[in-house]
């Protein structure tokens, strides 16, 4: 792991080794920086995604997208709410 300090706090990009399938070794510093990271300790094991034809671009299979997912599509419901809402309550005076 790299781990830099700063007036942000800690920040830390993990290194990530795997094997792909075809038996190639990828070692690579995480792009993003994120304290969730921190988590991790070295040595630890981590589920890794990435395309078969770019293995070297990757990122951790830590489920933090699926949730991210979850409150954007309930945000979006609720604006949508909100919206249907203020248009009903403003129909009588568009009809006027």
């Amino acid at each position: 792991m790299v781990i830099k300090r700063g007036k942000a706090g800690v920040r830390v990009w993990p290194v990530v080794r795997y094997t792909t399938i075809n038996r190639d070794i990828v070692t690579r510093k995480v792009d993003v920086s994120v304290d969730a990271y921190s988590q991790y300790e070295e040595g630890d094991t981590v589920a890794v995604l990435s395309r078969e034809n770019e293995p070297e671009n990757f990122v951790i299979d830590d489920n933090s997208y699926k949730k991210a997912t979850h409150e954007y599509v309930i945000l979006g419901i609720l604006i949508l709410l909100i919206s249907l809402f203020i248009l009903l309550c403003k129909w009588d005076n568009l009809i006027d």
